[in-house]
């Protein structure tokens, strides 16, 4: 078998001689081969794990990108949705306290003028009260677009700065230009930055350069865009024109997998079998480059996020400093209570120049953080990165401290003002921390210790030692004592030591349940009388409250005295209202019943000690009171008669007392016929609330009040562009035919409806357009958007009427369309309409107000 075997083969290897030394291979080939494999084996490999590593600091990154882009985001919703409506609504309440209290210290200074001859005393200075109405006045027009304007100053301030660095760092005669050309040579450049984010907030920039921060900055230096970091291509692309190619992997920049990118598609390991072998090499060098320009990227990224915190802690102080000087205004007329308003200008300047000083240090972390990137070098990196990361931890510590300058500048200035009447938040948090101890103390020491303790140091306060907070401090260990003596005794007393169980009425239940509801009587108890034998308590049955009159369903109206062809009060004379007339003894009862049964408890306890205190004191101080005061008396009367023989020597005056008499009778013979026709047309009115509800009927109220004004300007030549202020509620009403009663707001949620028909005076629109607007924003998906041909209409408009460029008018458009979305979809107007305007419904609940009755059958719900 072996030789036939043998034989075989040698019969086949002569047979094909060629073909069989062909297949025989080269041993160094088979070497080169596998060595080949075994190296492509290795550098694909490496370069995969240095891929998988960029993707997962990629991946984290994105996460810190999306967190500072909620914080621009919460930043920016405070600022447009929470302090600029808060800023209206403070304006709203404090402006007519404002206007009393310079009304006060012109009177107090005219009164200062006329006994100046007699004694002087400087209390209100002309021009300085003067200065601050001035300043209120404007603020109060302005406060909430003055508020928006500094945020947006800061914001330019800040790209200012940014660029400002850039171009620092990308001079050549700069002593940082050699880092940044190896960034050049040895890895890629930085894009040009750009506003990436800001198509979110609505506000997308358009100038090169304009809208820049950290993290556009941190973006450029990573070669990314917003669709990187999202996912989805920016609804406006601003400044920011590298719009995404498609077809790339989005765990990295799409830049990353781009031609001469760190990880080119076209040099991959897939492709290293047909390129050439430096390629390859080059392909390995830009991975690992890659990783020098992630360490490098992470201090920007830092500095994005703290850049975000401390502009949101800034705009945060800013807003409570502008509420706060609606407050500080009242005081600013009277010389005593002028530091108050100061205080808060001056807390206006200080967080100017802060955010100057802070954009300042931006900028110059932005130099640092950009010349360690660009020398590649890790350690280098990392200590820069370092070196910002405390100077950011500073700016943040500084914008935190704006915030607490915010919140007890005012208190501080009216506490130095009163005396130390008036506790700063800083007492309120060192009384707080001293009672949680105390109350610590009690719980573990059973309570009468501490409650002594507490006591003497309250007596501490009282004798001048210590303060305010000692006092408050006292107090908190008394209470602190007293329920820890409470619980572990298990007695069933209050704190006060009476037995104090009520039985409470139910809650009023509708209208429909009321008749068959029996309220039940209000059981008081009163506490041990000061002598010791007094009565435990009293039982006081409360009566039940009458029925208030039922709503009232009512049509719109067209006012007579406006002209045929007069869009005003065509939308409001087809909606439907509900009517509500006002009882005021039930409204009163019903407000004050529960209430009036604590206090006449409290009264009928406390009277008997308080009586015979109060008597005798006032016997033991009235004798030498009255002393006092007939010298008084008596020693001003003769320096009064001296000063008026003097004048009347010098002086001879006649009066014409029969024209005097005259004018006197005629002027209370005109206002006694005002006055009956006032109580005339009162009668024939009825007061009450009208409730709109529905978001296109509360819209054409408030259309037709801006018809309604824009007319009456236009029929007496006032400015057109005026905002409307705390004015607009009365326009609303009169727009249905209410009456505004005198000192009442006159709508529901004022803030909100003022701004948005001050925002539509300013802008010159109508009611045309106001309706098409909220028409197209009660269909958007967000509820704020409206067609672009509609939003270039209206910009054209403003533009047009008001005479901005176009990217203010693009502002002012943006700010009517988030005010008009925030506007509610109900208002309640209180004030009185016409009794003829009610049917028969009304008239028998209304008829103890008047005997007129109704004409119009056709308001008839």
């Amino acid at each position: 078998m072996r030789l036939v075997a043998v034989t075989l083969l040698v019969v086949l290897l002569l047979a094909f001689p060629s073909a069989a030394f062909a297949q025989v291979p080269n041993p160094s080939d088979w070497i080169d081969d596998l060595t080949q494999a075994i190296q492509f084996m290795i550098d694909g490999f490496w370069y995969d794990l240095l891929a998988l590593h960029a993707q997962i600091q990629w991946f984290v990154m994105k996460v810190f990108f999306i967190l500072g882009i909620v914080i621009d985001l919460m930043t920016d919703f405070m600022a447009e949705h929470a302090f600029a409506p808060l800023i209206t609504q403070s304006n709203s309440q404090f402006g007519i306290a404002v206007s009393m209290s310079f009304t006060i210290a012109m009177l107090v200074l005219g009164m200062s003028y006329m006994i100046a001859h007699f004694i002087r005393f400087n209390v209100v200075e002309f021009k300085s009260a003067l200065t601050w109405y001035l300043l209120a006045a404007l603020f109060f027009q302005l406060g909430p677009e003055l508020y928006l304007s500094m945020n947006q100053l800061r914001s330019d301030i800040n790209s200012f700065f940014y660029a400002t660095a850039l171009q620092t760092v990308n001079n050549s005669g700069s002593p940082l230009a050699p880092l940044n050309n190896n960034m050049t040579t040895e890895g890629l450049p930085m894009l040009p930055p750009c506003d990436n984010f800001g198509w979110l907030t609505g506000q997308p920039t358009t100038q090169p350069g304009a809208g820049v921060d950290g993290l556009d900055i941190a973006m450029s230096y990573m070669l990314a865009t917003s669709e990187d970091v999202l996912g989805q291509p920016p609804a406006v692309f601003g400044n920011c024109r590298t719009p995404n190619p498609g077809g790339y992997e989005n765990n990295l920049p799409f830049r990353w997998y781009y031609t001469d990118g760190y990880f080119d598609v076209m040099v991959s390991p897939d492709t290293w079998e047909v390129i050439p072998a430096d390629d390859r090499e080059r392909s390995l060098s830009m991975a690992a480059a890659a990783q020098y320009r992630l360490i490098g990227a992470w201090p920007l990224l830092w500095l994005g996020i703290f850049e975000k915190i401390v502009y949101l802690l800034v705009a945060f102080a800013q807003g409570l400093s502008f509420i706060s000087f609606g407050v500080a205004a009242i005081f600013a007329f009277f010389k005593r209570t002028e530091g108050i308003a100061r205080s808060v200008v001056d807390l206006w300047i200080e967080i100017i120049v802060a955010s100057v000083v802070i954009a300042l240090g931006q900028s110059l972390i932005v130099s640092l953080a950009l010349a360690a990137a660009a020398t590649q070098n890790p350690l280098a990196s990392i200590g820069v990165g370092l070196l910002c990361a405390v100077l950011m931890l500073i700016l943040m510590i500084s914008a935190m401290k704006l915030v607490w300058n915010s919140l007890t500048r005012i208190f501080g200035s009216i506490s130095q003002a009163t005396g130390g009447a008036i506790l700063t938040p800083g007492q309120v948090a060192a009384g707080a921390a001293v009672g949680t101890v105390g109350t610590a103390a009690a719980i573990a020491t059973g309570g009468g210790t501490l409650a002594l303790a507490g006591a003497a140091m309250s007596g501490m306060s009282a004798s001048g030692i210590g303060g305010p907070a000692m006092n408050m401090a006292g107090g908190q260990l008394m209470m602190a004592g007293r329920m820890t003596a409470h619980a572990t005794s298990g007695a069933g007393r209050a704190m006060t030591g009476g037995s104090s169980t009520q039985t409470l009425p139910p809650p009023f239940l509708e209208l429909g349940e009321v008749e068959s509801t029996r309220v039940e009587p209000l059981l008081l108890s009163s506490g041990p009388s000061s002598s010791g034998n007094g009565p435990t308590g009293i039982s006081a049955p409360l009566p039940t409250p009458p029925l208030a009159p039922p709503p009232i369903n009512i049509t719109g109206y067209e006012p007579e005295d406006l002209l045929p062809d007069s869009s005003v009060g065509r939308r409001t004379s087809r909606i439907q209202a509900r009517f509500t007339p006002a009882d005021e003894s039930a409204t009163a009862a019903r407000m004050d019943a529960t209430e009036q049964a604590h206090l006449n408890a409290d009264n009928e306890r406390d009277d008997a000690a308080l009586s015979s205190a109060l008597n005798t004191d006032n016997r033991r101080d009235e004798s030498a009171a009255q002393a006092q005061m007939d010298a008084d008396n008596s020693r001003d009367d003769a320096v009064l008669r001296d000063t008026l023989k003097t004048i009347a020597s010098e002086q001879k005056v006649t009066v014409d007392t029969a024209g005097l008499e005259r004018a006197g009778r005629d002027l209370s013979a005109a206002a006694g016929a005002l006055k009956t026709m006032a109580d005339q047309q009162q009668r024939d009115r009825v007061a009450g609330r009208m409730d709109v509800t529905g978001s296109r009927n509360v819209g054409a109220v408030v259309a037709d009040a801006v018809d309604m004004e824009r007319e009456y300007r236009q029929k007496m030549d006032k400015p057109m562009l005026d905002g409307a202020g705390d004015q607009f509620g009365g326009r609303m009403a009169q727009s249905v035919g209410m009456q505004p009663a005198v000192g009442q707001t006159p709508i529901s949620d004022a803030a909100r409806f003022n701004a948005v028909g001050d925002q539509a005076l300013r802008l010159g629109l109508n009611g045309g357009h106001i309706m098409q607007v909220l028409q197209e924003q009660a269909s958007a998906e967000d509820g704020r958007s409206v067609q672009p041909a509609t939003h270039d209409k209206l910009v054209q408009y403003v533009r047009m009427t008001t005479g901005t460029r176009q990217s203010e008018a693009q502002q002012q458009v943006g700010r009517f369309l988030t005010v008009a979305a925030a506007m509610p979809d109900e208002v309640r107007i209180t004030g009185s309409i016409p009794q003829t305007r009610l049917g028969p419904t009304a008239e028998r609940n209304t008829q103890p107000r008047s005997n007129i009755t109704s004409t119009e059958g056709t308001d008839q719900p």
